[in-house]
């Protein structure tokens, strides 16, 4: 098999009813040199023999099992199974727009200031398969939205693409952390001085779903944990003053903001990647 040019990595625990519609996504990409690093924590459904089943049809999937070590230790022990120079996470609720790989990549390679490469996403739930738009023209605007950090997490997980040169010289996830493991990756990537991209594309379609646990059975504590982690990059921050002041001001509305249903805090992903736009705008959109 030729060398990867990209990594897709995936952690999953008891997916059973859409981690095939995950992989597939990967499958029908337009870019074919890619390998997926599949990590299953613990499952105790039918995930080990659907991501078996998998492996054996496609020598680019590769499976770890664990007992079970938690969402951090797994995303890095993924990650650290990978060989590409760039890695692109998928969760296993999501699906990922078939020019996906091929797009984002083309946008870090055109653009080496940039250490992550995000995108828009459409949000569903049960309805029948997306019908995704196709982009003749690779060459898509690049927004730097590095700023927007300091308002809240404008980056989709499932969306990026990344150096993985640059997630391995800030530490990985944070294994100790429970709740925005990558909102905290984004904030210690920006404090490096790496900046952050966004093709204002739908790329990957964002699944709601009533087993999403830091939704349902632990949102407080997701709310608190993110507002941490702003306050975090408002302090490191070099953005102008005026910047930071607003970016206090919305942290003081973060926690009414996250009590928002779930529907319309995820129909509100858009215009939050909109806000975070507006407020980088003094850092230029690349062609």
């Amino acid at each position: 098999m030729a060398s990867p040019q990209v990594s897709v990595y995936m952690t999953v625990r008891n997916g059973a009813p859409w981690v095939s519609s995950a992989i597939q996504s990967i499958l029908q990409q337009t870019l074919s040199a890619w390998e997926l690093i599949i990590v299953d924590d613990g499952s105790t459904d039918d995930t080990p023999r659907i991501l078996r089943s998998f492996a054996r049809q496609d020598p680019r999937i590769q499976v770890i099992a664990t007992g079970g070590i938690g969402r951090g230790p797994a995303l890095n022990l993924a990650l650290h199974h990978t060989h590409a120079p760039y890695v692109a996470n998928l969760d296993a609720d999501d699906l990922a727009h078939p020019q996906r790989l091929e797009l984002e990549l083309h946008a870090i390679r055109t653009h080496p200031a940039f250490a992550l490469v995000a995108s828009a996403s459409i949000v569903f739930s049960d309805r029948p398969p997306l019908e995704w738009p196709v982009y003749a023209n690779k060459k898509v605007p690049l927004v730097d939205i590095t700023q927007g950090l300091l308002l809240f997490n404008p980056v989709i997980h499932s969306s990026v693409l990344m150096s993985r040169a640059a997630v391995v010289a800030v530490g990985g996830y944070c294994e100790t952390l429970q709740d925005n493991l990558d909102y905290d990756l984004w904030v210690r990537l920006a404090a490096s001085g790496y900046r952050l991209g966004l093709l204002n594309l739908p790329l990957v379609g964002k699944r709601i779903h009533p087993g999403q646990s830091f939704e349902i059975r632990r949102h407080l504590r997701y709310v608190i944990s993110g507002a941490r982690i702003q306050r975090r990059a408002i302090r490191h921050s070099k953005a102008p003053t005026r910047h930071k002041l607003k970016a206090w001001l919305f942290l003081g509305l973060r926690i009414a903001w996250g009590f928002l249903p779930q529907r319309v805090r995820f129909w509100f992903r858009k215009k939050r990647q909109q806000l975070a736009i507006t407020f980088g705008k003094a850092d230029h959109s690349c062609p």
